[in-house]
C-alpha cells in the first residue's frame, strides 16, 4: 500500500478517530486510578539551616503524606521511608516566609510505579531570625536547708558560663542560666554536687550541656555566749591548809561554731586553780586555767588570776577546797 493510501485513512474521519483515542486514555488513566490504594502517614518535620537564620516561631512536629499506589506496594509505605523538611538555607534576610515542605523517599519507594505523593500542609509560615551565639552566667539553684547551726558560704559553678547559640531576639533577652535543684538537706560540711541546666527556651540551644558542678562552702555559724557566777576549783592544796575568807565567783565569755557553743556544759572544774607550790599558810596570787574545749576561743575573762589567804586547820575544821 503507498504511503498516500495510508495517510488518506489515518486522516478519514479524524476527528472521531482523535476522540476515540482519548476516551481509550481516559478510559485507561481512570482505571489505573480505580486499581490504586490510598494510604497517609504522619512523618515528622524538620528544619534544615546551613544559613544565616534559624526560626523563631513555633512550627508543626509532624506533616500528613498521603500515598497512593497499586495494592501490592501499599505495605511497602511506612514513615520510616518518607522525610519532610523545611529548608531555610536559602533565605538571608530575617522576617516571615512561607517555606515549602520537601519530601524525600527512599531509593526503594523511587523505583514504586505507580506512586502519588501529597503532603499537608504543603507550606509553613515561618518567621525567621539571625542566628547568633553569646556566653551566659550560670546561676546555681539552692534548694533545702541546712542543719541547725550550719551557714552556707562561697558557691561556685564550674564552668562559671555557658556558650549558648539561638535567635539574635532571643539570645540578647537571656541574662543567665539556672541549674537544677542543688539539695542543702544532711550537709554539715563544704559539698559538690553534679547538675544539668534547665533550658526553659526550646529556641535556644546549649551547646556541651553536660553536667556542671556547683560546690557549696558549709560553714557552722558563729556565736558567742557569757557565763557568769563560775566558782573556781582550787586543786592540790595540801591537807593541813585552808583557805581562808570568801573567794569571788568569775565569768568568761566563749566563741565558736554555734553545736559546739550549746553543748558547751560548764561545770565545777571549768575555772581552775593550781595551788601545788602552797606549802605554808600565806596570802598568794595564784594563776586562773580555763578549761575549754578545742573548738572554742576564750573571748574575755573576767580574771587572770586570784588572791587568796591561806592558814592553818584546826583540829575540827572540815576538809573542802572548792570555793
Amino acid at each position: 500500500m503507498k504511503a498516500k493510501q495510508i495517510f488518506e485513512k489515518l486522516v478519514d474521519q479524524w476527528p472521531a478517530k482523535v476522540i476515540c483515542f482519548v476516551t481509550a486514555l481516559l478510559l485507561f488513566f481512570f482505571y489505573q486510578i480505580s486499581q490504586m490504594d490510598t494510604k497517609s502517614v504522619p512523618v515528622k518535620l524538620s528544619v534544615v539551616s546551613d544559613g544565616l537564620l534559624i526560626p523563631v516561631s513555633s512550627y508543626p512536629k509532624h506533616v500528613r503524606v498521603t500515598v497512593r499506589t497499586a495494592p501490592e506496594n501499599i505495605s511497602k509505605i511506612t514513615e520510616d521511608g518518607i522525610t519532610a523538611v523545611l529548608n531555610i538555607s536559602n533565605y538571608v534576610k530575617p522576617g516571615e516566609y512561607n517555606v515549602p515542605v520537601n519530601i524525600d523517599l527512599d531509593p526503594g519507594l523511587l523505583l514504586i510505579d505507580p506512586l502519588e505523593v501529597h503532603v499537608y500542609p504543603d507550606k509553613v509560615l515561618l518567621t525567621l531570625d539571625e542566628k547568633t551565639f553569646a556566653y551566659v552566667p550560670v546561676k546555681p539553684s539552692l534548694a533545702g536547708t541546712l542543719p541547725r547551726g550550719y551557714e552556707s558560704g562561697t558557691i561556685i559553678v564550674t564552668p562559671t558560663s555557658l556558650r549558648i547559640s539561638g535567635p539574635r531576639s532571643v539570645v540578647e533577652q537571656l541574662k543567665e542560666l539556672q541549674t537544677d535543684k542543688v539539695d542543702l538537706d544532711q550537709h554539715s560540711a563544704t559539698f559538690a554536687q553534679q547538675v544539668k541546666v534547665i533550658k526553659n527556651n526550646s529556641l535556644i540551644n546549649i551547646e556541651d550541656n553536660a553536667a556542671v558542678s556547683v560546690s557549696v562552702e558549709v560553714k557552722a555559724v558563729r556565736q558567742e555566749k557569757e557565763y557568769t557566777g563560775i566558782h573556781i576549783y582550787f586543786m592540790s592544796l595540801p591537807q593541813n591548809l585552808k583557805i581562808a575568807g570568801t573567794v569571788p565567783d568569775v565569768s568568761f565569755r566563749v566563741s565558736g561554731d554555734q553545736p559546739s557553743v550549746e553543748s558547751l556544759n560548764v561545770d565545777d572544774y571549768t575555772v581552775q586553780a593550781d595551788c601545788s607550790s602552797i606549802l605554808q599558810p600565806g596570802e598568794y596570787e595564784i594563776p586562773l586555767v580555763y578549761l575549754l574545749p578545742a573548738t572554742l576561743k576564750l573571748e574575755e575573762k573576767s580574771a587572770e588570776s586570784v588572791r587568796i589567804t591561806v592558814v592553818s586547820k584546826g583540829p575540827d575544821t572540815v576538809h573542802g577546797q572548792k570555793r
